[in-house]
């Protein structure tokens, strides 16, 4: 007569006895993710609806919603109605000054005190203290324009003498290069000399073609040594100074 199996544990491998569990935890362990469990007091519809509603709360506002924002600039403030101007309705002189620039005045506020007395804290008159005034001015002007008048007469006279010492030393140039000339108007001359000769002395087949040509390059060089010479004088005395 054959046993019959031996009863298995709560995960099917071990032999145990079943009369020693419950059959629910018998089924939760045969489970090992176990079964969704629902939550207490709020259904699945009224929190989708709470979440839309936030939602929606949340997209007006973005789009509707007014927020202070705040800015950091660099400037001056100035009245919407524009800077005041202050003029006097008479002429005189200013006494008293009750404000400093940049101060926050109200309307009423003195601003500056002006008295149109004809004579001034010193008991000179105004006429006087104007004439003063006016003649300090103009002594500071003439002293000024003196100044820049000696200034350039001294820059003058600067100039004058650096004219006269280019002007001195293009002239002693000159003198050099008519010396240079008279040397080479005699290279030229010997030339024309040694050229002769050797035509001479060529028409009696005593010397040779290339001998004469030697003679007749030497004396084009001589000449263009003149011209130079020449050329260069001309310069010179055309970046001549006027006599001062």
């Amino acid at each position: 007569m054959s046993e019959p199996p031996p009863p298995t544990d709560i995960a099917g491998d071990d032999p145990v006895d079943h009369q020693l569990y419950r059959q629910e935890a018998i089924s939760a362990a045969a489970s090992r993710y176990g079964t969704p469990v629902r939550p207490m007091g709020v259904t699945g519809w009224g929190l989708t609806g709470f979440l839309l509603v936030l939602f929606l709360t949340v997209a007006i506002f973005l789009a509707m919603g007014r927020y202070t924002r705040k800015e950091t600039v660099v400037g001056v403030l100035q009245p919407s109605a524009g800077a005041a101007r202050v003029t006097a309705l008479t002429t005189g002189v200013v006494t008293q000054v009750h404000v400093t620039e940049g101060q926050v005045v109200q309307v009423g506020d003195p601003v500056l005190v002006m008295s149109t007395d004809r004579a001034v804290t010193d008991g000179k008159g105004i006429s006087s203290s104007l004439s003063n005034l006016i003649g300090a001015s103009s002594d500071r002007e003439s002293a000024a324009i003196a100044g820049q008048a000696r200034a350039q007469v001294e820059v003058n006279a600067r100039m004058l003498e650096d004219l006269r010492a280019r002007r001195a030393g293009l002239e002693e140039d000159q003198a050099q290069l008519a010396q240079s000339v008279a040397l080479q108007q005699e290279r030229v001359r010997l030339a024309e000399e040694t050229l002769a000769a050797g035509r001479a002395l060529h028409e009696r087949q005593l010397f040779s073609t290339l001998q004469l040509r030697q003679r007749e390059e030497a004396l084009i060089a001589a000449r263009q040594g003149v011209a130079s010479i020449e050329r260069e004088m001309r310069r010179n005395h055309a970046s001549l100074p006027g006599e001062g």
